[in-house]
């Protein structure tokens, strides 16, 4: 899930 958190700092809806 660590990639969520990381994508969330850019786009909460593109974390991907």
């Amino acid at each position: 899930m660590a990639s969520t958190l990381v994508g969330t700092t850019m786009d909460p809806h593109s974390n991907n």
